[in-house]
């Protein structure tokens, strides 16, 4: 991750093919991402926040409204943004200068996934939610220090989110 004195933030969300385990209760796997696995979402005009640490209320940039850069590339999903000159940006800022920012995430709802003959879960695509800078806390995947993967628990994001994938496939 890298911010520039004129507070542009660039990093990557997520690396294909880096190989995590994922803890979820009870349940524990490995888990990769596919190099195609925003392919379908990134050709939408679905929103997707720029955060810290996942909280919609410290938004930092926008899809929507340009603010927010996303694309896939060999490497992973790279994103790029400015910090906006307010609380939330002057936060972001403040942290990385100290060294507190400790990697960075997203956040995502599995649309098609594969268990590879290995036992590696590879998630195929994924609905895009949120790309987040982790301040004070640490990624879920040490080896990158780049990629956290939230599964939303909540039945309803994970039906709506379907349904917003299928209308997506369908061109609605």
């Amino acid at each position: 991750m890298s911010i520039t004195t004129d507070r542009r933030v660039s990093f990557y969300a997520a690396l294909y093919g880096a190989e995590t385990r994922i803890d979820e209760g009870r349940k524990s796997y490995m888990e990769t991402i596919s190099s195609q696995a925003f392919t379908d979402f990134l050709r939408t005009s679905g929103e997707v926040l720029g955060t810290v640490n996942h909280l919609p209320n410290y938004t930092y940039a926008k899809r929507t409204d340009g603010s927010l850069l996303l694309q896939s590339d060999k490497k992973g999903l790279f994103t790029s943004s400015y910090l906006p000159d307010n609380e939330v940006g002057d936060y972001v800022y403040t942290a990385y200068k100290q060294n507190r920012v400790k990697g960075a995430s997203f956040q995502s709802v599995p649309m098609l996934s594969r268990t590879r003959p290995d036992g590696v879960v590879e998630r195929e695509s994924l609905y895009l939610y949120d790309v987040t800078i982790a301040i004070d806390a640490l990624p879920a995947y040490p080896q990158t220090a780049t990629q956290v993967v939230v599964r939303l628990k909540q039945n309803y994001e994970q039906q709506l989110a379907m349904f917003n994938y299928q209308k997506m496939k369908l061109g609605l």
